[in-house]
């Protein structure tokens, strides 16, 4: 039995965002609204991401509750890649 919160009638009209590196799975398998109280997507990053924060949002009186995102395992952002080498200095070298 679902909670007396989630049996309104109110659908949700719009998926929550849909975050960077990542994509939405709904509990339905449709991609398109409206969605029915207690509607949940589950979101899922793309390789190498992970999640930071809720992986599910479920549909509450017409809105998605809020998602995590996607972030980088070292906790950077898209801007810095996560395997880069250090560059070297060139250093003359002294002949003998």
């Amino acid at each position: 039995m679902l909670p007396e919160m989630l049996t309104d009638n109110n659908p949700c009209l719009q998926a929550p965002s849909r975050p960077i590196e990542g994509e939405l799975q709904f509990s339905t398998m449709s991609t398109t609204g409206p969605w029915s109280a207690g509607t949940t997507a589950q979101l899922i990053c793309k390789l190498p991401y992970i999640s930071q924060g809720e992986t599910k949002s479920i549909c509450i009186n017409g809105m998605f509750s809020p998602l995590g995102e996607c972030i980088l395992p070292d906790g950077g952002t898209n801007n810095n890649p996560v395997n880069v080498m250090p560059q070297q200095e060139n250093i003359p070298m002294i002949a003998k």
